[in-house]
């Protein structure tokens, strides 16, 4: 047996910590370090093994640097610094840097500008959410450029071209603008007097609407030529956590330029699978719904530990599910209380899936995500709300964005017959007593249980377990 990293070491992280602790020079251990924590903060939580560091991982740490805004001299260094840990891998781990080092030479520094997705994203939302219904010019600038978008990237001159019954697809966001513009009388979809105008005078109609709305998007004014709508929905895709990969399959030839797909090996996929891509980018774009999430804590993190590094990296969670449940320890002769995870290490929580690249960049050491598939840059799985509702009422303990009414629990008078829907006590009937306030307006409902050799006994239970019975008991 060799001694090799990648048979003492499975994790390829560990392996290269191992390698910069025995580094003597404490300049090679800085900058080796900063180059491991870029490609750490890369796999945002992911485990990748040294064999798995191909030269498709790689074209996807460099596409996530410069969407970073790293600079093409830093990302070079990185690179290099990085080929250097893995200097006891695999053959074709070796081909793989020098093929990425290669083709990062031949990239010129003008040619690695991209947009930062996250202010991009940012600023195409509130153009999104901007009322220019009063003024038609505005809204058909409006409506062009995020049609174009929306589509994909669609060129100026095709989204002139198009005609009002064109659009087959099902996205809610582009249906609306169609519905907006596709009139009886209309050839085209966007009133741009086409039939009247040579190919360059509809093109430059058509540039000046889209500089518009990048305008009232508040994009630098100087770069909005070089802002191209293909350009625009490569930095969005990216702030939807798509892989670099997936993103220049479907931009194809026309994001070939792009520093954020030009070194990822596109995928093979289909017509469907674009248009779903789409569709995805589509509706984060026009919604930016709240889904919630999972995620798993790594060994010895605790809950606490989490929090404390989302607090100093200021970063707050819309709402966290991470229920407790109160045990019995026995201490010698005496019985102590304490409380521990219902499912200890897994953490439920809100958010938007624009928002999750950034979140696991800042704890991926901590926690890492569920995603749909094993892939290292797969999307995060949303978990549908009606599963945290059955989860919740099964455990017995809600979130604050289940409602505290639900049906059956108004208008219930005491002596009245109750089901318990959830909880330890599922299935049990009760008779209600009396609505329990306590200092922070939370009501608890007081029931009477009664056991099978007559004993009766009470317990406090959340509305939200029970319900009204059909059989109501007689009244004392």
């Amino acid at each position: 047996m060799t001694d090799s990293l990648e048979n003492r070491h499975d994790s390829a992280i560990d392996a290269f910590r191992v390698r910069i602790d025995c580094t003597p020079n404490p300049a090679s251990r800085k900058s080796l370090g900063q180059a491991l924590d870029s490609f750490r903060r890369f796999l945002a939580g992911s485990d990748a093994a040294l064999a798995d560091i191909d030269e498709s991982m790689l074209g996807e740490w460099v596409s996530w640097m410069f969407a970073q805004g790293y600079s093409p001299k830093t990302v070079a260094y990185y690179v290099n610094r990085l080929s250097s840990l893995h200097g006891k891998a695999s053959e074709s781990g070796h081909q793989a840097f020098s093929r990425i080092k290669s083709r990062l030479a031949d990239t010129q520094a003008a040619q690695a500008q991209s947009l930062a997705p996250a202010d991009c994203f940012d600023r195409l939302r509130a153009l999104v959410l901007k009322d220019c219904s009063k003024s038609p010019l505005r809204q058909l600038a409006k409506d062009i450029a995020l049609f174009s978008i929306y589509a994909g990237g669609l060129p100026l001159e095709d989204v002139a071209q198009c005609r009002k019954d064109d659009y087959r697809g099902s996205d809610e966001a582009v249906k609306e603008i169609v519905a907006r513009y596709a009139k009886p009388r209309n050839k085209y979809l966007f009133p741009l007097n086409q039939s009247a105008k040579t190919p360059a005078q509809t093109a430059r109609a058509i540039t000046a609407l889209y500089a518009d709305a990048l305008k009232m998007a508040g994009f630098d004014q100087a770069a909005i030529s070089a802002h191209s709508p293909i350009d625009l929905w490569i930095a969005v895709a990216t702030r939807c956590g798509l892989p670099a990969a997936e993103i220049s399959a479907c931009a194809g030839e026309a994001g070939s330029a792009n520093p954020i797909t030009a070194f990822a090996s596109p995928k093979e996929i289909g017509c469907e699978e674009i248009g779903e891509m789409r569709g995805r980018v589509a509706n984060a774009l026009a919604e930016d719904p709240e889904n919630w999430y999972a995620m798993q804590f790594r060994p010895h993190v605790s809950h606490s530990m989490l929090t404390d590094r989302l607090r100093s990296e200021g970063i707050t969670l819309r709402q966290t599910y991470y229920p407790m449940e109160q045990i019995m320890r026995q201490i010698g002769k005496r019985l102590k209380p304490e409380t521990k995870p219902v499912m200890p290490g897994i953490l439920f929580f809100k958010s938007r899936a624009t928002e999750l690249p950034d979140l696991f960049c800042a704890i991926g050491d901590l926690a890492w995500g569920y995603r749909q598939s094993r892939a290292a840059r797969s999307p995060y799985a949303a978990i549908p709300a009606a599963d945290i509702h059955a989860y919740a009422m099964a455990v017995g303990q809600f979130t604050d964005s289940i409602d505290r009414h639900p049906d059956g629990t108004i208008a219930i008078e005491p002596g009245d017959k109750i089901e318990i829907t959830g909880g330890q006590l599922k299935g049990l009937t009760a008779i209600f007593e009396k609505e329990i306030q306590d200092t922070d307006a939370r009501i608890t409902y007081r029931l009477r249980l009664t056991a099978q050799n007559s004993i009766t006994w009470t317990v406090d239970l959340d509305p939200r377990l029970t319900a009204k019975s059909h059989q109501n008991a007689p009244k004392r």
